[in-house]
Formats: structure tokens, sequence, C-alpha cells
């Protein structure tokens, strides 16, 4: 009996496009869609345990470890009734040609692979970018963005067409999706979009998660933790405890539109990678004129100024409303165990009242 054929799609990121807000959706709903027919291994969020180890293991390693993530992956889903399984992991777009090929090798040659990506513009994407590395538990950013602007341009993933190459060598071009993320390419949203994408429609008998995830914090804020990571650089326990606290008060502070690149460093990072930009248009949205993302270009003279960094007005505010809510946090929680030590004084008089009558039966 040779192995059922499947549609495999593989959303590779990249970052800082909706992923963490796709990955929480496509996980609290896995009962949900695996009733429609469709599949999300694992137990986490997010399949990053099978990107890392595509990233750090060759293909005889994976296949040689009977502990391999890949392995794990591919049981569940060749166990598994449905048809249609997605798989979700920012990082499989830091794949190298050999480890595509790699992960192309391990898959069984029935299963049909639609590789699914969403691409951001580079200058919004930097600044997004910047923002997740300095709140980041593992990366911890210490430096301004202005020292690091060319750093993450040489690091980071901007010239999607390079990236998606070694897909489409592997895949056929023809089996990538590539979707642009900017309200004006997706006028109803993140899920109704990737939903669209893998042959579902969004509606009432799913889960919409209550808080935006992973969502960009305020400069103020992401500058407080910087600091912060260059004095408590090796306590990770700290670090967690101010992301939580600020990531708090982010969703009350009201949200700003100031801008760390100028209008022309954005002209400029937009202008580096126009030629890509072209290409992914042309050969993956078959656009001639070759424009792949429709938001208006920012105007040379429209009002900027430099972020100004925190002051003792910023700051204040800020701590004192940490304070306020940990307070708030602290009588909650003693107000539970108030009321679970009321409940147990009660439950236990039921209990003795209970063996009294029996005893008086």
């Amino acid at each position: 009996m040779g192995i059922m054929k499947k549609t495999i799609y593989l959303h590779i990121g990249a970052h800082k496009t909706g992923t963490s807000a796709i990955q929480e959706f496509l996980s609290i709903n896995r009962e949900v869609l695996r009733q429609k027919g469709y599949l999300y291994p694992g137990q986490k969020s997010a399949c990053y345990d099978l990107s890392n180890e595509l990233l750090t293991k060759t293909f005889s390693e994976i296949i040689n470890d009977t502990d391999s993530p890949v392995k794990k992956y591919l049981k569940e889903i060749q166990q598994s009734e449905c048809n249609n399984v997605m798989l979700s992991s920012e990082g499989f777009i830091k794949l190298s040609e050999k480890d595509v090929v790699t992960f192309q090798k391990i898959l069984p040659e029935e299963y049909s692979v639609k590789i699914i990506v969403y691409v951001r513009r580079q200058d919004d994407k930097l600044e997004s970018d910047y923002n997740q590395l300095v709140k980041g538990p593992k990366t911890r950013y210490q430096k301004k963005f202005a020292d690091n602007i060319t750093e993450m341009l040489e690091t980071y993933v901007y010239d999607y067409f390079t990236a998606l190459l070694p897909w489409s060598h592997a895949f056929g071009k023809e089996n990538i999706i590539v979707r642009c993320y900017e309200k004006e390419q997706l006028p109803e949203g993140i899920f109704h979009d990737f939903l669209g994408v893998v042959g579902l429609k969004l509606d009432d008998s799913y889960r919409i998660p209550q808080d935006k995830v992973n969502i960009s914090m305020n400069w103020d804020l992401i500058e407080i933790i910087r600091l912060c990571n260059i004095q408590f650089k090796d306590d990770l326990r700290f670090h967690n405890f101010l992301v939580n606290s600020l990531t708090e008060i982010n969703r009350e502070h009201k949200k700003e539109n100031q801008r760390l690149l100028s209008p022309q460093q954005r002209r400029d990072i937009i202008e580096k990678y126009e030629e890509s930009n072209a290409k992914v248009a042309r050969e993956y949205f078959g656009r001639t004129d070759g424009r792949l993302f429709f938001a208006p270009l920012p105007a040379l003279d429209e009002p900027w100024k430099p972020y100004e960094g925190l002051t003792v007005e910023k700051i204040v505010p800020v701590f004192t409303q940490m304070m306020f809510n940990l307070e708030r946090k602290h009588q909650k929680q003693r107000a539970a165990i108030k009321n679970r030590s009321f409940k147990g004084r009660i439950l236990n008089r039921l209990k003795r009242t209970g063996s009294y009558l029996g005893l008086l039966q």
C-alpha cells in the first residue's frame, strides 16, 4: 500500500509579517481544522524544532536520528487522515539551498508541496525587526538602531527574490505563493487571507486570538528594554518580566507614528531592493509593471524628526504604571487565595456536617 497523496502547505515566514498571529490562530484551531481535513501537527504554536533541525543537521544525521523532529512530524502526517497539512516557522526562510534540498529528499515523493511566504516592504520590516530583536529573549539587542542598520541589512532577509530561489529550484516556481503584508493588499486581514491561500474560508467556526500576538512596541518602551539589556544582559528572568510588564502597558499606550528612519533613509532602502521586489512582482504575481507593494512611497518633505530617546518625563509615567499594574495583579492574587481559603472552610464544614448527619442515620 503506497503513501497517501497529501498536500503540504509550508509557511516559511518571513519574520514580522504576521507569522506569530497565524501560528497562534492555527494552534488554537487545531481541532476545527482537523474536522475540515487540515492537519496542523505538533503541540506547539509553531514548528521551530523542524526548521532548526534542517538548519543544523545534514540529511544523513536526520535520517539516523531516532529522535529527529522532522521524522516525528512526518510520522504524524502519515498517520493522519487529513489530506492537507500546514507547517509554519519563519525559520524556514533562512534555509540554504542545501537545507531545502535535504527537506525535499526527506519528504515522500507523493506529497504535493506549496510554499507560502508573506513579504513586507523593507523600510517597514527593518524597524519592526529591530523592535523584535531588542525584546526577543534570545537576541536581547543592546545596540542603538542607528548603529545597527547596516548590520541588520546584511544579516536578515530583505532580498526576497534571492531568498525564494532555493524553494523555487526545489519545488518549482508554480508552487511558490507570495503574499504582500500590507493593508492595501490584505483588506480583510491576515487570517482571512491565509485561510484563502490554503483553500479555506474564515467563518464563525474558528476562534480568533483575543490579544494581538507579538505586536511591535512603542519606541520608548523598546528603549527601556534596550538599556536594561545592557545593564542586566545575563538575567533572562528579569528580561522576560520586563517585556511582559511593558507589553501590558503597550496595549494601553496610544499608538504612535514615530519612525526611526528618515524619509530619505526609507527611500534609500526601498531603492536598494527595488530590483529584487520587481522580480518577485513579475515572476510570482505576473505583474508586468514590477510593482510589488502598493503603499505610497514616503514623501521627502513629510514631517519627521529623529527619535529623541528617553526623558524623565517619559520614564516616570511608565514605571508608575508598572507599579500600579503589579499591585493590581497582587490584589487579584490575594483575593483569589482568600476566596479559595473561604471555599475551603465552607467545604470542610459541609464535609463535617455530612459526616455528622451520616452518624445520626
